[in-house]
């Protein structure tokens, strides 16, 4: 059973401590204000209000998946900080959730994906680790305007990063490692931004485009991806960058080198595209490389030690 001691002023409740007996779980806990774990907590928990706060003191929330996804969030102006989570379809699932922010967690082990956003939109993901999760790292469909900044997206089952119709988000200097699918999957979705990030040693492409435009791809590492090819038995190779069916982006200053297709890939009529001062060498196939199709892209300062796309 769980113990709940919370702290009154004027008849609102401010704040709950919640102490759970060793491995019992609890059922779904509401949050409706403030809330902070002084040890490891059993069951889900949902924030359904605005303004909620749930601070776990690095405590971890062990999830039942026959209850969804650990810590649902379905309210706005929702704070999550400090958790460890494990379990659930979902580590932290956003549905019809806005403005929140949500730092320095943890997520791994849930059946799904680690962060899950549905038509959630202007929340912040900030130094956080989302790690062996194997429906993915950060999973967003319909949402817009959010940030994630410094966070770790590494070892999942699937995309680090799968962007499936969302705008205007801004990934900035996160590493996305050792993914089994892409570091970054970016369907149907537009002026995106991804900057400053370390994209490497995932199983396919680190960043995949496919009919997403107006995307802002700068000053980001993407090495070493398509490591699937090297597995028993291997799987096609893939590229550092791959746009397909995607135009009028900005791919510039990215180094993209040692993976396992190539560096950069532009294909299937992705057109008028700026491609500036990017470099690549020591890739399987061929450093840069841009087909018949893709046309009027725009090419300056790149730097590739060997293909079709000229300095």
């Amino acid at each position: 059973m769980g113990i709940a001691r919370r702290c009154a002023l004027g008849g609102a409740v401010i704040a709950t401590v919640i102490a759970m007996a060793p491995h019992a779980y609890a059922s779904q806990t509401l949050v409706a204000a403030d809330m902070s774990l002084n040890r490891d907590h059993f069951g889900n928990i949902v924030l359904n209000t605005d303004g909620a706060s749930l601070n776990c003191n690095f405590n971890t929330i062990f999830g039942d998946a026959s209850q969804g996804a650990t810590i649902q969030v379905t309210a706005r102006w929702v704070t999550v900080e400090n958790c460890v989570i494990t379990g659930g379809t979902a580590g932290i699932s956003l549905i019809d959730a806005n403005e929140g922010n949500f730092i320095e967690n943890t997520v791994n082990g849930s059946t799904g994906p680690g962060c899950l956003l549905v038509n959630s939109h202007l929340n912040a993901f900030t130094d956080s680790n989302f790690w062996n999760n194997p429906g993915g790292g950060c999973v967003l469909e319909g949402s817009n305007f959010n940030i994630f900044e410094r966070n770790s997206i590494s070892s999942n089952g699937d995309e680090g990063v799968d962007l499936e119709t969302s705008n205007n988000n801004s990934f900035t200097g996160n590493e996305v490692f050792s993914n089994v699918v892409d570091g970054f999957d970016l369907g149907d979705s537009h002026a995106n931004a991804l900057r400053e990030n370390a994209v490497g040693w995932n199983g396919m492409n680190g960043i995949e485009l496919d009919d997403s435009e107006q995307n802002f791809i700068e000053d980001n590492d993407v090495s070493f991806n398509g490591r699937g090819a090297f597995e028993s038995p291997p799987r096609e190779p893939r590229s550092g960058i791959s746009l397909g069916t995607s135009s009028n982006n900005g791919t510039r200053r990215n180094i993209v080198n040692g993976n396992s297709r190539n560096g950069l890939r532009i294909i299937d009529f992705s057109n008028t595209n700026d491609v500036d001062s990017n470099s690549g060498c020591n890739n399987g196939q061929i450093d840069g490389f841009v087909d018949a199709s893709s046309v009027g892209n725009r090419f300056f300062g790149n730097m590739f030690c060997t293909g079709n796309i000229p300095a």
